[in-house]
C-alpha cells in the first residue's frame, strides 16, 4: 500500500506543486536518501518511486546518481535476494546509464566512474545472480543485466575492469577440481614461491568445497561477459590475460562437460579470440591445449575434453579456415581410433533391430520404400528434457531419429570435415593415408547415415572441386560409395545419402546444383565451360544407382544421360531445351515433362540389357527398363483418359498394330479412370500424364510389371524382322545370368514380382511371339530365385510350340521336358512327375509299374520294378534305355523307403554311389561308425554341398550319438537357418507346391525333435552317471501327441520314428540297472513301435506292419500297450481274402489270455472275433460274440467316456481306438443283421419275416449306435437306416416301430444333412416317425429346417387344391397334413424368428421375382431350343419325314397355346400383369394363337416367329437398369437391421436343444477329432453345457421369448451346405448373423443361365462378409436336383477326407447352398467370381462375331441340302458335322479362349499355375460325378467356375433318364478343347487323371456305405421326375409308383457303382508277371480312355448344337 500511494502521490506532485516546491520535496527526498537511518525498506520504496518516475527527478540527476549509487551498494544484493529486488537493481542501474548518457554537460572523468561502477556492480550482480536458483526469472534478469552491459560498452568501452570479480572462477585454478589434459607423469613439480604449490590439508578441502561450490550457471556468465568485454576492449592486456586463465579453468573443468551452454560459451569465446587477434599472449597455450585434449582421447580414452576440443577447432575454423592446420596429425589419430571403435559396434548394433531398422531385404526401389514407411509408420520428433535450453544444438535432429547421435559419432563427424577443410590431402603423409584409410573403412563398414553422409560430402568434395585424389584413389572412392549396402540402413534416411550419392555421381558428368529443372532448362551462369570427368568405365559403372534414385529431377537426368548416350549433363540440357522450345512447353514444366523423343526402342532395349547393373542388384532394376520405355514414347500426344468411379488403374493395350515406332507408346487405352482430362487440353498434351506415370511405377511395383509388359510387347511387335528380336534373347539371357540379382525384394503388394529374375521371366511369358530362352539356363534360377511356376510356365509354352511344329524329339524338347520333370520333382508334384516320366518311358512295362506306384500300391509297384530289373539283367534281348533302368533303380528306392528296409536300400546305394542314400540309410540303420566315414571327407561335403539339409541332420545325429553336446547348438542353429531360407526360396504355400511344403514340415518338425533329443540325452547321461533316474513327462506325451498327418507316407513317419526308437533304446541302454518296470516308465518304445505298426497297417503294408511288431514283447508292458499290440497283430489279418489268414487271426484270438485285459479290451477282443467268423461266414457265431460284447461291457457298448484306469497315459491308449468309436459294436452288429437279411433261407413267409426282423434290427443297431456316439462314423449309417424303411411292407410293420421307438431320441442335428429325405418321407408309410423326427429339428434347429419346409408344405398345399379343383371333393393327403402340423409348431415355438423370416420371405417373393417378360422369354428360349433340335434330327426334304415333322408342329403348336393361357390369362388385378398383358397379349395370339392349324402354318414360320420374339423381349430386357436402390423395391427389406452381440456357447440353442446336447456332449467329443483331450475335459464340458442351460433359462435367452435363437443366420450354414469342414454338431452361435441388407439391388444373367435375368440381394453379416443371393423361378424339380446334388458333394467330401490318396491330393469339394423361398423360386449363392464358360466365350471373343450356335445350325441344314441323294445315312451327316465343327474351331473359336481370359484376371504366373492346379483337380472330381450320373447336359452356361478360388460349381446337375433308367453316352464329361488348352498335357496326365482315379476309387472302395445314399437319391431324384411330368393323384399313388420303380432304382444304383468301378484303380493279382508282359496297362487305363473320348472330334460334333462342343 505504500508502494501504491507513493505512485499516486508522486506522479501528481508536477501537477498540484509549483517547480519551486517540487524541487523542495526532491531535495528533501534526496536528504531522506543520505540519512543513515533509513531502512533498506524505506530505500527500496524511494528507488522505486524514482525508476517509477524518472522524470520528475531528472531535473536533479547530477545529484541524484551518486546518491543512487550509494543506494545500489547499500541494498547488498546476493544470492537469497528477491526477484523484485533484483529487478529493481536492474532497473536503477539502467536509469543511472540512461541519465549519464544524455548528460552531455558532464565532465567525461566523472561520466567515466560513472561507468566503471555500473559495469562492475553489473559484473558482480551477474556472478552473484548466477548463484542463485536456476530459474525462469533469474535468467530474465541475467538477460537483462548483460544487454545493459552491452549498452554501457558500446557507449563508453573504455571500462575499468576489476578482475577481482570473477575471483571465484580464477580460483579454480588452484582446486583438485580442475585436471588439465596437458598434465602428465612426466610433468615437472612446481617451482618454489609459486602459488600452485600443493595446498594444506584444511586449505584443500575448504577450497575443494569452495569450487564445487561453483556452479556452471557462474562460468557461463563469467565466459559470457568476458567475451562481451573482448569483443568492446580487444586492447586491455589485463581482460585478454585473465580471460585466458578463465578460458583454461572452463575447458579444464568436469562440469563444463555436462552443460551444453558452458561449452557454447566457450566456443564462442575462443572464436572471438582467435578471428579478432585475441590470445596474443597465450595463442600457442591454447593450441597446445587443445591438441593435447585431442591427443588423450587416443592415448588414455579420456574422450570429454577430446571432443569439446574437436569442437571449439570447428567453430573457430568457421572463421579462420587455417586454424585446424595444427591439429591435423592428432585429428587423423582421433579419427582412426574412433573409427574404429564404431566399427566395432555395428554388428552388435544390428543384432537390437527395431521396427525402424533394416532387415536382410532391401526394398524393390528407394521410392516404394520410402511409401511403404510413410503408409505403414507415424513420424515423430523426438523432445528435448532441458525446457530451458538457451542455445541450439548443433546436432541435425530428424523426424525419424530416435535418439540424437553419440558424442564419438558427433566427434568423429567434425573431425572428418575438419580434415577435409585442411590441407592433409594436399600432400602425401601418413595422416593423408590414416585420413584415407579412415574414410574407406567407414563406407565399407558403417552403419551410420550422418558419418556416410559426411565422408560422401567429402569425398564427393574432392572429386567435383579439387584435384587431391589419385586416378585410383578417385575410383576406388567411386566404388565404395556405390556399394554402400543400403539393406542395413533405415529406407526414409538414407535417401539423403542416395541423393548426395547420385549427386556426386552426376556431378563427375558435369552436374552442378545450379542445374535447372523447370522450364526454361537454361543454365544459371551463361557461358560457362563444364567437364565430364575422364573416369569412363568406373562411371558407367556407378551411374545406374541414379536411375533409382528418389529425387525426380536427378532420376530424370541420369536416365536423358543414358538414353542419349552422353558424357555432359548440359549437352543433355541443350537437347531437351531445344525439344522443349519444340513441344511448346510453359514456364514451370518439369525436367521429365517432355521424355526422351526421336529415340529408338529397339536400341534403348538392347543397351539396357547389355549394361552393368550390378549396382542396381538389389533392387528392381527392370523399373528403370519401363521407365527407358515411357520415356521415348511421344509425349506430345498425351494420354486419353476418362472418368470412372474406382481406383487407379494402369493398363496399356496396344490398339494398332501398324503404329509408327515414334508413337509407340501413344497406345494406351486407359490411364488413372478417376481424372477427366481433354486431349485439347494445352495442360495435358506436354507428357504431364505420361510423367505422372513414371513418377508412380518406382512406388509400385504391379504396376510397373503390367507397364512394362504391355511396352515391351509393343517394342518387341514393332521389330522388323525376327533377326532383330534374337538379337535381343542373348543379352536377355546374359542379364537372367548374372549373379548379382537379390534373391528376394521387399514389396507391399503380393501379385508384384519378388526379383528381377520373376519379372523379366514374366516378361519373356508374356510376349508374343515368345523368345526361345536356352532351356540350360533355367534350372540354374529355380532354385536361387524363386522362379519355379516362371519357369514352368515358360517351357510349358516352349514344349506346346515344338510340338505343334513338330519338334517333339529335338534335344530342345527333351531338354524342355527333363526341366519340367526335375522342376516338379523339386516342388514335390509326385503326380505330374511320376506321369511326366511315364509319359517319356517306351515300355509299357514302365507305365504300368508307374501307375501302381502313382496311386501308392507299394508293394506290388515294388514288385514290378524288380522284375523289370531282373529281366533287363537276364535277358540279353530286352534293351532298356539307361532313363527307364535308373527310374526302375530310383523308384524301387523310394519304394523301399516306405517298406523301411534301409539295409537293402544301403547295399543298393552303395552300388550305385549314391551319396545322399548311403548318408541317409547309414543314420537309419545306426551304422554311425559308417555315417562318421563318410562325412569326414572332404570330396562328400562337396559333392553334397556344406549347406544341405540332410547333411546338417546327419552331423546333428551324429554328435548326439557321441555325446558332443556342445557342437549341438551351433549345428541345430544352422540347420534352421538353411530350413528357413529353403522355404523362402519356395513359391507361396497357396500356389499349389504343397509337396515341397510338407517336406519341408516334416524336416521342421524332426529338426524340432533332433533339438528337444539333444536335451533328454544330456539329461539321460547326466543322470545315468549319478545313479539317478531323469523326469521325461514333458517330452514323452509332448512326443506322442506331435504326429504327421494319417496320411503321409511311410517314408515321413518312418524318418520321425526311427530317430525316436533309436533315443528310447540310447535311454534303456545308459538305465540298464534300473529294473524294468521303471525303466518302462523312462521311454516309449513300444509306444512308438505300436503306432508306426498301425501306420503302416492303414496304408496296407501289412508286411511292414508285422516286422515292426514282430520282436515287441509283452514284458514289462503296462495293460493299455499289451491290448494295443495284440489288437495290431490281430488286425493285420483281419480283411484278408484267404480263409487261413483269416483263421491265422482267429487263433490269435482265441490264444490269447484275457485275464489281465479290462473289461472294454475283452469286448473288443469279442468283437474283432465276430468279424472273423462274418469273413468266415459263420453267421450265428459272430452274432453270438456280437452278443457277448454287449454283455461283457455294457459301457463299451454304450460309448460312455470312462476310463477303468484314471492313469492319463492308460487314458490316452485307450481313447486312441475305444473312445474315438466306442459305437463300433452296434455298427458292426448292424451290418451283421443288414447282411442277413438276403441270406435267409426257408419258406417265403418266413424268409419274409426273418427279413423284416433283421431290417428292424439293423435300424436298431445302428439308431443305438448313434445314440451311443454321434460321431462320423456313426452317423453315417442314417441313410442306410432311411433306406431299409423303404424295403418294409406297405403296411406300418416292425421296421417302422423300430424307428419309431428309437429315431426321435437321437440328437435333432444328426439329422440335418438328410432333411429333403426326411420331408419327402411325410408322404410315405413312415411318415409318423418322421413326423417325430423332424419336430425335434423344428424345436431345436429352426432355421436349418425353416425354408425347405416352407417350399415343401405350399408345394404339398398347391398339389392339394389343384386335386380338390379336379375333383370337386375336399381330399387331404397325410403328407400335407404332417406339413401343417410341422408349420404349426414352429409358429408356437418360435413365435419371434417365425415373423421375421414370413415378413423377409414374403417381400423377396413378392417383390423380387424376375418380371414376366424374363420368364417369357426363358420359355421361349426353351422352346426354341428344343424345336431347333428336333428339326436337325429331321432331314430336310425328305418325304419319310413328314409325319415326324406334322407331329413336331402339332406339340409347337400345343405348348404356344399353354404359353398364353399361363401368361395371359392371369388374375388382372395387380398393375404389373395389366401392363404386361396390354403389351404384349394380343401381338402373341396374333402370331402363334389365331392362325394354329392353318395352311400357311409350319415349322419354319414358327421357328421364324419365335427367333423375333426373342430378340423383342431381350431388347425390352435390356433396357431394364442393372443397378437400382433396394428402397425402391422393397422399403421394408432396406430398413431392417439385425441385432447381434456377443454370444456365449449355446446363446442361440432353444432350451431342448441345450438340454439334449448337455447329454450328448460326451459322445460328441469322443470322436477322432479331439483324441488328444483329457479326461478332466469331459466334466467341464458338461458342467459348461448346464450351467448355459440354467442360464439360458434364467435369462431368457436362448429359449422360446425370442433371445438368442430368434437371431436371424444367413441361410445356407447348416449341413450339406455347410462351409465348415468339420461334419460335427452346428454351433449356432458361431454362425454368421444378418445384419443388414445391401441398399445396392443388382440385375444379373445368371451363371448357370445367360438367358435368365435374375436379381441378386447382397446380405451383410455380422463376421463382415457380404454374401449374394440370386433369387430364380425353378421348377420344384429343379431345386430338388440342387439338394440331392449338394447331398452328394457332402457325401463325397466325407469320402475324400478319410481317404489316403485323396487327402494326399488335397481333394476336396464344397456343395453350394440352394434355398428354396417358395414352391417355384429358389435363393442361389452366388459369388461375384462366378462365372460360366458361356459368358467367358462372349467376354473374349469380338463384338461383331456371329452366333456359333446358329451358324453350326444353318451350315449343317446347308450341306446336307446340297447333297444329293440319300442324305439321311448317319455316316454323311457325322462328316459334315465334324467338317463344320472342325472349321469353326479353326476359323471361329480360338482354342485358347479360356486360358486368354484367365490370363488376363489373374494377376501372376504363380497365381494363374496355382489356379490351373486347382481347377484340373476339381474338374476332375465333377467329371467323376458326370460320368457316374451320365449328366451330359453341361452346356458352357452350366459350366460354372469360379475366378477366384478355381471351383466347379456343381449347378443345374440334373440326372439323364430314358424310360426311368440313367443311360450312358458318347461323351462321358465336358472336357472341350478350351478346357484341355487351359489345363495344359501336364496337368492332364499330372492332375486330372491321377484326381479322377483317386476320387473314383475313394468313392468304389466305400461302396457298401455309398449304396443306402444313391438309393435315397436316386429314389428321390426319379420320383420327382415322374412327378414333374405327371402329377400322382394322392401318397398313395405315389408310394404305388414308387415301389413301381424300385427295380430301376436298383438298376440305377448298379449303373452308378459299376461306372465308379470302371474308373478306379484296376486291381492286379500279380503285378510282377503284368509288368514283363507283352502289353500291360496301366491300372488307370480306362480313365485315360474316357478322357480320349471326351476330347475326340468325331463325339463331340455330335452333341446338340446348345452342347457347343467347340468351346
Amino acid at each position: 500500500m505504500v508502494r501504491t500511494a507513493l505512485n499516486l502521490l508522486v506522479s501528481s506532485l508536477p501537477k498540484r506543486l509549483p517547480s519551486s516546491e517540487l524541487q523542495v520535496a526532491i531535495k528533501y527526498t534526496m536528504k531522506i536518501m543520505s540519512e543513515d537511518s533509513i531502512s533498506i525498506q524505506q530505500l527500496v520504496h524511494l528507488l522505486e518511486c524514482i525508476t517509477c518516475h524518472p522524470d520528475v527527478f531528472s531535473s536533479n540527476s547530477s545529484a541524484l546518481i551518486p546518491q543512487i549509487m550509494n543506494a545500489l551498494s547499500a541494498l547488498g544484493i546476493s544470492q537469497t535476494s528477491s526477484s523484485e529486488l533484483k529487478e529493481l537493481s536492474i532497473a536503477t542501474t539502467k536509469l543511472i546509464f540512461n541519465w549519464s548518457k544524455t548528460k552531455a554537460s558532464a565532465p567525461a572523468e566523472e561520466s567515466s566512474k560513472i561507468f566503471d561502477a555500473l559495469v562492475n556492480y553489473l559484473i558482480k550482480f551477474i556472478l552473484i545472480n548466477a548463484e542463485g536458483k536456476s530459474d525462469r526469472p533469474t535468467w530474465r534478469i541475467h538477460l537483462q543485466a548483460i544487454s545493459i552491459i552491452k549498452s554501457i560498452l558500446l557507449h563508453y568501452s573504455n571500462v575499468k575492469i576489476n578482475m577481482a570479480l570473477f575471483g571465484r572462477v580464477l580460483d579454480l585454478e588452484y582446486t583438485k577440481e580442475v585436471e588439465p589434459t596437458n598434465k602428465t607423469k612426466n610433468d615437472a613439480p612446481p617451482k618454489k614461491g609459486e602459488r600452485s604449490k600443493k595446498p594444506s590439508n584444511n586449505e584443500e578441502i575448504d577450497t575443494k568445497n569452495q569450487g564445487n561450490n561453483i556452479t556452471p550457471m557462474v562460468m557461463l556468465a563469467s565466459l559470457e561477459i568476458l567475451c562481451i568485454l573482448l569483443s568492446c576492449n580487444s586492447a586491455d592486456d589485463l581482460i585478454h590475460l585473465n580471460a585466458s586463465r578463465v578460458v583454461a579453468i572452463c575447458f579444464n573443468h568436469n562440469s563444463t562437460f555436462q552443460n551444453k551452454d558452458v561449452q557454447h560459451a566457450l566456443k564462442e569465446i575462443i572464436a572471438k579470440f582467435v578471428s579478432t587477434g585475441g590470445l596474443r599472449l597465450n595463442n600457442n597455450a591454447l593450441i597446445s591445449l587443445l591438441e593435447n585434449s585431442v591427443v588423450a582421447v587416443s592415448s588414455t580414452g579420456e574422450s570429454h575434453r577430446g571432443y569439446l576440443a574437436i569442437d571449439i577447432i570447428e567453430k573457430v575454423c568457421t572463421s579462420c579456415p587455417y586454424f585446424v592446420e595444427p591439429f591435423m596429425s592428432s585429428l587423423a589419430s582421433f579419427a582412426m581410433r574412433e573409427a574404429a571403435e564404431h566399427v566395432k559396434e555395428v554388428p552388435k548394433r544390428s543384432m537390437f533391430t527395431t521396427s525402424n531398422s533394416t532387415t536382410d531385404i532391401s526394398n524393390a526401389t528407394p521410392t516404394s520404400g520410402v511409401f511403404d514407411f510413410a503408409c505403414g509408420i507415424g513420424f515423430y520428433i523426438s523432445k528435448s528434457k532441458d525446457s530451458h535450453n538457451r542455445y541450439e544444438s548443433d546436432e541435425i535432429h530428424t523426424l525419424l531419429e530416435v535418439e540424437s547421435l553419440k558424442p564419438s559419432l558427433k566427434a568423429l563427424i567434425q573431425s572428418l570435415r575438419l580434415l577435409s577443410s585442411s590441407t592433409i590431402l594436399s600432400t602425401f603423409s601418413a595422416s593423408r593415408k590414416i585420413y584415407l584409410d579412415v574414410m574407406s573403412g567407414l563406407l565399407d563398414s558403417s552403419s551410420c547415415i550422418p558419418i556416410l553422409i559426411t565422408v560422401a560430402a567429402v569425398v564427393g568434395n574432392v572429386l567435383v572441386k579439387s584435384n587431391y585424389f589419385t586416378y585410383s584413389e578417385k575410383e576406388e572412392f567411386l566404388t565404395r560409395i556405390a556399394k554402400i549396402d543400403f539393406i542395413r540402413l533405415p529406407a526414409v534416411t538414407s535417401q539423403i545419402l542416395v541423393d548426395m550419392i547420385c549427386c556426386i555421381v552426376l556431378s563427375t558428368r558435369g552436374y552442378d546444383p545450379s542445374f535447372v529443372f523447370e522450364y526454361p532448362f537454361q543454365h544459371a551462369e551463361q557461358g560457362r565451360k563444364h567437364y565430364a570427368m575422364a573416369l569412363g568405365p568406373v562411371i558407367k559403372k556407378i551411374i545406374p544407382i541414379c536411375y533409382l534414385s528418389t529425387n525426380k529431377s536427378l532420376r530424370h537426368l541420369a536416365l536423358s544421360i543414358f538414353a542419349l548416350d552422353t558424357y555432359d549433363c548440359h549437352v543433355v540440357q541443350q537437347h531437351l531445351s531445344s525439344y522443349a522450345i519444340e513441344a511448346q512447353c510453359s514456364d514451370g514444366d518439369s525436367f521429365g515433362i517432355i521424355g526422351i523423343p526421336d529415340k529408338c526402342a529397339h536400341d534403348i532395349i538392347y543397351r539396357f540389357l547389355n549394361s552393368d547393373l550390378e549396382y542396381l542388384g538389389k533392387h528392381m532394376s527392370t523399373v528403370v527398363l519401363a521407365d527407358l520405355l515411357l520415356a521415348i514414347g511421344n509425349h506430345s500426344r498425351g494420354l486419353p483418359a476418362t472418368s470412372q468411379a474406382g481406383c487407379v488403374e494402369l493398363r496399356c493395350k496396344l490398339v494398332n498394330k501398324n503404329i509408327h515406332k515414334s508413337d509407340l507408346y501413344d497406345a494406351y487405352s486407359v490411364f488413372m479412370k478417376n481424372i477427366m482430362v481433354e486431349k485439347s487440353d494445352i495442360r495435358y498434351r506436354r507428357g504431364h500424364l505420361i510423367s505422372a506415370v513414371r513418377d508412380i511405377m518406382h512406388g509400385d511395383i504391379v504396376t510397373t510389371q503390367s507397364i512394362l509388359e504391355c511396352c515391351f510387347q509393343a517394342a518387341w511387335g514393332q521389330l522388323s524382322s525376327n533377326e532383330e528380336r534374337f538379337a535381343l534373347v542373348e543379352p536377355i539371357e546374359k542379364l537372367l545370368a548374372m549373379p548379382y540379382h537379390a534373391q528376394r525384394l521387399k514389396t507391399s503388394r503380393f501379385p508384384c514380382p519378388s526379383n528381377v529374375i520373376q519379372s523379366l521371366l514374366q516378361l519373356v511369358f508374356h510376349l508374343r511371339p515368345t523368345p526361345m530362352i536356352d532351356t540350360a539356363l533355367l534350372p540354374s534360377l529355380t532354385a536361387h530365385y524363386n522362379v519355379h511356376l516362371e519357369v514352368l510356365a515358360y517351357l510349358e509354352k516352349q514344349y506346346l510350340v515344338l510340338q505343334r511344329n513338330g519338334l517333339v524329339d529335338s534335344p530342345e524338347s527333351h531338354l524342355a521336358l527333363q526341366t519340367i520333370l526335375t522342376t516338379h520333382q523339386y516342388l514335390g508334384d509326385q503326380d505330374t512327375t511320376l506321369a511326366m516320366s511315364s509319359s517319356m518311358c517306351s515300355l509299357p512295362g514302365s507305365k504300368f509299374a508307374l501307375s501302381l506306384d502313382m496311386y501308392g500300391d507299394v508293394m506290388k509297384s515294388t514288385d514290378a520294378y524288380i522284375a523289370l530289373i531282373n529281366r533287363a539283367d537276364s535277358n540279353k534281348t530286352f534293351m532298356p534305355s539307361n532313363g527307364e533302368v535308373n527310374l526302375w533303380s530310383q523308384r524301387w528306392i523310394e519304394a523301399h523307403k516306405e517298406l523301411s528296409q534301409w539295409s537293402v536300400i544301403d547295399e543298393v546305394a552303395s552300388k550305385l554311389g549314391n551319396l545322399n542314400q548311403r548318408i541317409d540309410s547309414a543314420w537309419k540303420t545306426r551304422n554311425f561308425d559308417k555315417l562318421k566315414l563318410m562325412l569326414k571327407k572332404p570330396t562328400n561335403i562337396s559333392s553334397i554341398g556344406s549347406n544341405d539339409l540332410l547333411l546338417k541332420m546327419s552331423e546333428i545325429a551324429l554328435a548326439t550319438n557321441d555325446g558332443k553336446f556342445d557342437e549341438l547348438g551351433k549345428l541345430n542353429t544352422q540347420a534352421a537357418q538353411i530350413s528357413l531360407n529353403k522355404w523362402l526360396l519356395l513359391p507361396k504355400v497357396s500356389s499349389g507346391s504343397s509337396g515341397a511344403h510338407r517336406h519341408l514340415y516334416s524336416e521342421f518338425q524332426r529338426l524340432t525333435e533332433l533339438r528337444e533329443s539333444t536335451r533328454l540325452m544330456f539329461e539321460a547321461t547326466g543322470h545315468s552317471s549319478r545313479r539317478s533316474l531323469p523326469d521325461f513327462k514333458t517330452i514323452l506325451p509332448l512326443w506322442r501327441l506331435r504326429n504327421p498327418n494319417a496320411f503321409e507316407p511311410m517314408s515321413v513317419w518312418g524318418d520321425l520314428y526311427i530317430w525316436r526308437l533309436y533315443i528310447f533304446d540310447t535311454v534303456a541302454s545308459l538305465f540298464s540297472w534300473v529294473e524294468p518296470s521303471r525303466l518302462a516308465t523312462l521311454h516309449d518304445h513300444s509306444h512308438a513301435s505300436i503306432a508306426l505298426g498301425r501306420m503302416a497297417r492303414k496304408q496296407n503294408l501289412k508286411n511292414v506292419a508285422s516286422f515292426l511288431l514282430k520282436d515287441l514283447s509283452t514284458d514289462c508292458m503296462d495293460v493299455s500297450d499289451a491290448f494295443a499290440l495284440m489288437r495290431e497283430q490281430i488286425a493285420i489279418h483281419q480283411h484278408a481274402s484267404d480263409p487261413d489268414i483269416l483263421r491265422m487271426g482267429l487263433n490269435l484270438i482265441n490264444s490269447t489270455n484275457l485275464t489281465f485285459f479290462t473289461d472294454r479290451h475283452k469286448a473288443e477282443f469279442f468283437r474283432l472275433k465276430a468279424h472273423f467268423y462274418n469273413a468266415l461266414n459263420d453267421k450265428s457265431t459272430a452274432h453270438k460274440n456280437l452278443c457277448q460284447t454287449v454283455q461283457i461291457c455294457p459301457d463299451y457298448s454304450r460309448g460312455k467316456a470312462r476310463v477303468i484306469n484314471s492313469c492319463a497315459r492308460q487314458c490316452y491308449k485307450l481313447r486312441s481306438f475305444l473312445n474315438s468309436h466306442p459305437s463300433i459294436a452296434w455298427i458292426d452288429w448292424g451290418d451283421l443283421c443288414a447282411s442277413l437279411v438276403e441270406k435267409k433261407n426257408g419258406s417265403r413267409e418266413s424268409k419274409q419275416k426273418s427279413t423284416v426282423q433283421y431290417m428292424a434290427q439293423a435300424i436298431g443297431c445302428y439308431l443305438e449306435a448313434i445314440k451311443c456316439d454321434t460321431s462320423e462314423r456313426s452317423r453315417e449309417n442314417i441313410p442306410r437306416c432311411l433306406s431299409i424303411l423303404s424295403l418294409d411292407s406297405p403296411q406300418y410293420g416292425y421296421v417302422f416301430k423300430a424307428f419309431q421307438s428309437r429315431a426321435p431320441l437321437l440328437p435333432a442335428w444328426v439329422w440335418l444333412p438328410w432333411l429333403p429325405q426326411l420331408l419327402a418321407s411325410l408322404c410315405r408309410v413312415e411318415a409318423n416317425p418322421i413326423q417325430a423326427v423332424l419336430m425335434r429339428i423344428v424345436s431345436d434347429h429352426p432355421q436349418a429346417i425353416y425354408y425347405s419346409l416352407r417350399a415343401f408344405f405350399l408345394e404339398r398345399r398347391d398339389v392339394e387344391r389343384s386335386k380338390n379343383q379336379d375333383s370337386g371333393s375336399k381330399q387331404d393327403d397325410d403328407g400335407n397334413k404332417h406339413a401343417e402340423i410341422l408349420m404349426s409348431s414352429l409358429r408356437k415355438l418360435h413365435p419371434v424368428l417365425w415373423g421375421k423370416l414370413e415378413a423377409i420371405l414374403e417381400d423377396l417373393i413378392v417383390r423380387f421375382r424376375p418380371s414376366y417378360e424374363s420368364e417369357l422369354l426363358a420359355t421361349i428360349k426353351a422352346l426354341l431350343e428344343k424345336a431347333k433340335a428336333k428339326t436337325m434330327q429331321t432331314a430336310p426334304s425328305t418325304d419319310d419325314n413328314t409325319d415326324s415333322k406334322d407331329a413336331l408342329l402339332e406339340s409347337l403348336c400345343s405348348n404356344l397355346s399353354k404359353i398364353s393361357r399361363k401368361f395371359f390369362k392371369k388374375d388382372k388385378s395387380g398393375r404389373k400383369t395389366l401392363l404386361f398383358e396390354k403389351q404384349w397379349h394380343a401381338a402373341f395370339d396374333r402370331d402363334f394363337v389365331e392362325n394354329q392349324g392353318g395352311p400357311d402354318t409350319s415349322v419354319d414360320d414358327l421357328i421364324v416367329k419365335l427367333e423375333s420374339w426373342k430378340v423383342k423381349l431381350e431388347h425390352h430386357i435390356s433396357l431394364v437398369p442393372t443397378k437400382c436402390h433396394l428402397q425402391e423395391t422393397s422399403p421394408s427389406l432396406s430398413w431392417y437391421s439385425g441385432q447381434y452381440w456377443d454370444l456365449w456357447p449355446g446363446a442361440c440353442d432353444s432350451a431342448s436343444l441345450s438340454a439334449s446336447n448337455s447329454q450328448h456332449d460326451n459322445s460328441t467329443l469322443n470322436n477322432s477329432w479331439f483324441e488328444a483331450a483329457k479326461l478332466s475335459a469331459f466334466a467341464a464340458h458338461k458342467a459348461s453345457s448346464d450351467a448355459i442351460v440354467l442360464t439360458a433359462r434364467s435369462e431368457g435367452l436362448g429359449g422360446h421369448e425370442g433371445g438368442g435363437s430368434s437371431i436371424l443366420e444367413i441361410p445356407g450354414q447348416y449341413a450339406p451346405t455347410s462351409p465348415n469342414i468339420l461334419d460335427i454338431r452346428p454351433f449356432p452361435e458361431l454362425h454368421a448373423k444378418l445384419i443388414r441388407f445391401q441398399q445396392t439391388l443388382e440385375v444379373i444373367s445368371s451363371p448357370s443361365k445367360q438367358d435368365q435375368t435374375v436379381r441378386q440381394i447382397t446380405m451383410i453379416g455380422s463376421d463382415g462378409k457380404s454374401y449374394k443371393f440370386s433369387l430364380q423361378l425353378a421348377i420344384p424339380y429343379w431345386t430338388r436336383t440342387d439338394e440331392r446334388s449338394a447331398q452328394m458333394q457332402y457325401t463325397m467330401n466325407k469320402i475324400l477326407r478319410r481317404d489316403i490318396q485323396t487327402c494326399r491330393r488335397g481333394l476336396t469339394v464344397r456343395p453350394n447352398a440352394v434355398i428354396p423361398v417358395a414352391q417355384r423360386m429358389r435363393m442361389t449363392y452366388n459369388e461375384s467370381s462366378y462365372t460360366s464358360l458361356d459368358s467367358i466365350f462372349h467376354c473374349c471373343r469380338e463384338p461383331n462375331t456371329q452366333d456359333v450356335v446358329a451358324y453350326f445350325e444353318d451350315e449343317v441344314s446347308k450341306r446336307l441340302g446340297e447333297i444329293e441323294g440319300d442324305n439321311t445315312d448317319t455316316e454323311i451327316i457325322r462328316s459334315t458335322k465334324l467338317d463344320v465343327y472342325r472349321h469353326i474351331c479353326q476359323d471361329m473359336v480360338p482354342p485358347n479362349t479360356l486360358s486368354a481370359y484367365m490370363m488376363d484376371i489373374i494377376p501372376s504366373i504363380e497365381h494363374f499355375m496355382q489356379y490351373r492346379k486347382v481347377f484340373a483337380s476339381q474338374l476332375a472330381m465333377n467329371s467323376v460325378l458326370q460320368h457316374a450320373f451320365a449328366v451330359t447336359e453341361r452346356n458352357p452356361s452350366r459350366f460354372v467356375l469360379c475366378n477366384s478360388t478355381g471351383r466347379v460349381i456343381t449347378q443345374d446337375f440334373r440326372f439323364q433318364y430314358n424310360q426311368g433308367l440313367l443311360e450312358g453316352h458318347n461323351v462321358p464329361f465336358r472336357f472341350t478343347r478350351t478346357i484341355t488348352d487351359f489345363i495344359g498335357p501336364f496337368l492332364l496326365e499330372g492332375t486330372f487323371i491321377p484326381s479322377f482315379v483317386s476320387t473314383s476309387s475313394a468313392l468304389n472302395a466305400k461302396r457298401a456305405a455309398l449304396e443306402p445314399i444313391l438309393h435315397l437319391l436316386l429314389r428321390d431324384d426319379i420320383m420327382s421326375w415322374y412327378v414333374s411330368k405327371t402329377q400322382p393323384r394322392n401318397d398313395h399313388k405315389m408310394q404305388e409308383m414308387e415301389r413301381q420303380l424300385s427295380d430301376r432304382v436298383k438298376q440305377n444304383i448298379r449303373f452308378v457303382q459299376e461306372r465308379l468301378k470302371e474308373c478306379s484303380v484296376c486291381s492286379v493279382e500279380n503285378a510282377a508277371n503284368e509288368a514283363i508282359s507283352e502289353n500291360p496297362k496301366p491300372v488307370d487305363a480306362h480313365a485315360r480312355s474316357l478322357v480320349e473320348t471326351a476330347t475326340d472330334e468325331e463325339n463331340l460334333c455330335l452333341m446338340s448344337p446348345s452342347y457347343q462342343a467347340w468351346l
